[in-house]
């Protein structure tokens, strides 16, 4: 069974990238790069890509991108459809809590969603956009949360 976050609405929201970038093996070499001593450049495609890091931590930032790896219509009647990901910090919460107040529209329904593909009894809250709070946020994606819930649907409504 899989596990998938993600957002669902029924207007576009723009995506949000973090710092990686991608390169070919072949840039990689003209840029003298080290290839891993188990893994050199020589055995890989010229063409294969790369990906490319300042740190460990960037792996992890707040990122927002159209699409799921997974197919969750089932979960949303929602047409837009966006792919979450993040490891939980209190900057990056607050970072997702300021990217809904800064985006979500007037008439626009967002929903917050937490799911394991397969299950479809998921837990609802429905509040106003008005009334979301970082609390809200915090219980939702801080796996030390007193009152998380893995499993789990945030409608935000506006």
């Amino acid at each position: 069974m899989s596990y998938c976050t993600f957002i669902a609405t029924n207007c576009e929201l723009p995506e949000v990238k973090g710092n990686e970038t991608y390169i070919t093996v072949r840039e990689a070499i003209a840029r003298n790069m080290t290839a891993h001593e188990f893994l050199p450049w020589e055995d890989m495609d010229p063409e294969a890509q790369l990906l490319v890091i300042e740190n460990e931590e960037d792996l992890y930032e707040l990122t927002i991108t159209e699409g799921t790896y997974y197919d969750v219509s089932d979960y949303t009647k929602q047409p837009f459809i966006y792919e979450l990901s993040f490891r939980y910090t209190a900057e990056r919460v607050q970072q997702l809590f300021d990217y809904i107040k800064a985006h979500q529209q007037s008439g626009q329904v967002i929903e917050l969603q937490q799911v394991w593909l397969d299950e479809y009894d998921v837990p609802t809250t429905t509040l106003h956009a008005d009334d979301l709070t970082l609390a809200h946020l915090q219980q939702l994606y801080d796996d030390a949360h007193e009152q998380h819930a893995p499993v789990y649907r945030l409608i935000i409504e506006k």
